[in-house]
This record gives C-alpha cells, structure tokens and sequence, in this order.
C-alpha cells in the first residue's frame, strides 16, 4: 500500500526533499532482526525496529524503489509504502499515523494528539481496552469498517 504525504516538518522555506517510509511487518522479531542490516546494506537512510516491525526511510528515486522490491521478496513480506516530502525526514517519520483498521477507518490512541473524524476513530486508553490493540477491540472495528464499506448491506439509521 502507498501513502503519498506532504509534511511540514522543518523550515517551510527549505527546499523539501522527496523521501519513502518503508513498513515491514514480518512473522517474528528474529526475522525483524535479521532484516535490519541487510536494508542498511542496501541503502536505506535510516533503520527503526520494534518486536516484529521494521521501518526504514529512504531517498525516493528509482534505485531505492528496486532495493525496497528486492528485501520485500527476501523477507516474504509486502511493504506498506509512504511517500511524503520533508527538509528533515526523520522528524516527519515521527509523523503520528493512526493505524489502519480497513477502507475509511483506522484508529489511533488519544495520545498522538489526532482529531477524530468518520475515517479516524480516536480512543482514550483505558484498563479495559488498552489503545485498541485488543483482538476484541480490532473484530469490532473490523465489523464496523465492513459495514462503513457497505458489505452488509446498509448501516441502521440511530445505531452509532
């Protein structure tokens, strides 16, 4: 999946660099490990990983694109890919994102500051459900984006 993004981050009078977040989510944090050096090598700018998800920022150019297919086939794993613009490119990863539920909704915990809106659900986290990240709280989520798409026929008026 590709995102194109504009960012703000840094002096908007800078000339902006064209830059690709790359997402890896793979089966496990040792496949996670064993990935990291080989997008260093490969030339990412810069390489994040946390448990089983990888993230890395590179220039985007041609070359960079032809790397990235050629981890996403080595590691059996298909990238989510965001395109943006930004004088300081590892700021503007730091972008908060909410996390994508299914088409037109995704959700993001209170704390990245983001409005909620139709498409972004935004939850306060709690003892019960955490951030969202509950398996409960992501079928529920799943149902709703169903029916927002329309796959279940139409939405009860007076039911949300």
């Amino acid at each position: 999946m590709i995102n194109n993004m504009t960012s703000s981050a840094g002096d908007p009078r800078e000339d902006l660099a064209a830059w690709l977040d790359c997402r890896f989510t793979l089966q496990g944090s040792q496949a996670a490990r064993a990935l990291v050096p080989r997008l260093k090598k490969a030339g990412a700018v810069q390489v994040w990983q946390q448990a089983s998800q990888v993230w890395s920022l590179w220039p985007d150019d041609a070359e960079a694109e032809k790397a990235v297919q050629r981890m996403a086939a080595e590691a059996g794993a298909e990238p989510t890919l965001r395109r943006f613009q930004a004088a300081e490119p590892t700021r503007a990863w730091q972008e908060p994102r909410p996390r994508e539920v299914g088409p037109g909704l995704a959700l993001a915990p209170a704390w990245l500051g983001l409005r909620a809106s139709r498409e972004v659900l935004v939850i306060e986290a709690g003892t019960a459900f955490g951030a969202g990240d509950h398996p409960s709280t992501w079928l529920n989520l799943a149902l709703i984006a169903e029916l927002l798409a329309g796959r279940h026929g139409p939405v009860p008026a007076g039911r949300w």
